[in-house]
């Protein structure tokens, strides 16, 4: 990953990249702290890759609902639920360090399986999303 601090101006100025509000702001920042306390800089990498990735499945197996010619969607939705778990499970060994109240509010919001907490996990994946796209332009203008 490349150089950024993680902190409150940095999800602002993702925010700001983005024209849109994170829905899971309070959430990330706890991460960010998380991350910052453990020096999990490289999870933190992968866990914003994968929610990207995540995210362009989710959203092909909604085009394919409205295209018959997508033939391969049980491919896709597999990988979906694939990969929807290890990001549960990387965020799981992200909070695993930390014995924070912090700690375990994500773990039980987001990491517990229900359908509730599955909606927010999938709302935090769309905001880890915007953190990736972020990153990945700063790559770009260096």
């Amino acid at each position: 990953m490349i150089n950024i601090q993680l902190n409150e101006k940095f999800l602002d100025e993702v925010e700001k990249f983005n024209e849109k509000k994170f829905s899971q702001r309070e959430t990330l920042s706890i991460l960010i702290q998380l991350i910052n306390r453990t020096n999990q800089f490289e999870k933190f990498s992968e866990l914003i890759f994968l929610s990207k990735y995540v995210n362009g499945l989710l959203r092909s197996i909604k085009i394919s609902q409205l295209n018959p010619q997508i033939t391969n969607i049980e491919s896709i939705k597999k990988d979906f639920i694939e990969n929807l778990q290890k990001v549960s499970s990387l965020l799981n060994e992200i909070i695993f360090l930390d014995k924070s109240d912090d700690a375990e509010k994500i773990k039980f919001k987001y990491i517990n399986p229900s359908e509730t907490q599955i909606e927010d996990l999938l709302k935090l994946i769309e905001d880890l999303e915007k953190v990736k796209k972020y990153v990945n332009y700063l790559k770009r203008k260096d």
